[in-house]
């Protein structure tokens, strides 16, 4: 694993903040060096988590998984682990993007391989076909034929 520069309770800290973030959102941006030291670690809690799914669902989240995670996280962790029960590993990716602009950092983007189907995005999308069904069409009128236009042309022709 690489040290990143810091003492191992700072590192493993950074560490968990970031799996954290990779768990709940599926995607994170951060440094090179950050993604490929966090992807081994993911990977293995997804591994543990899928070891114990069907049974011992309970040990593997109050022995291994539950020192470093809240109880919400683990439940995303084990989310995560059905999603990937029948692949055999390489859960998660990492992309290259360009420098840092500030620091010319390598930076990188960390993304589970897999999304889980959102309900939320199949409403907004059919939402947004109905709305595109039932906007009226708005008739405009031509400037001439405007009354509030002819009101104020014979106000200025009277004067």
């Amino acid at each position: 694993m690489a040290r990143l520069s810091m003492e191992s309770g700072q590192r493993k800290a950074l560490l968990k903040s970031l799996a954290t973030s990779l768990f709940e959102k599926g995607k994170i941006k951060t440094t090179l060096v950050k993604a490929k030291a966090l992807k081994g670690l993911v990977e293995k809690k997804i591994s543990i988590a899928k070891k114990g799914l069907p049974l011992e669902k309970k040990l593997a989240k109050t022995r291994v998984l539950r020192r470093l995670f809240s109880e919400k996280t683990v439940e995303k962790i084990f989310s995560w682990a059905e999603l990937f029960q029948n692949r055999p590993g390489g859960y998660c990716r990492i992309i290259k993007l360009p420098f840092r602009q500030s620091d010319s950092a390598l930076m990188a983007v960390i993304e589970m391989v897999q999304m889980p189907e959102k309900k939320e995005e199949k409403k907004v999308a059919k939402k947004k076909e109905k709305k595109d069904e039932k906007k009226p069409v708005k008739e405009s009128l031509p400037k001439e034929e405007s009354p509030v236009l002819k009101d104020k042309a014979d106000k200025t022709d009277e004067k």
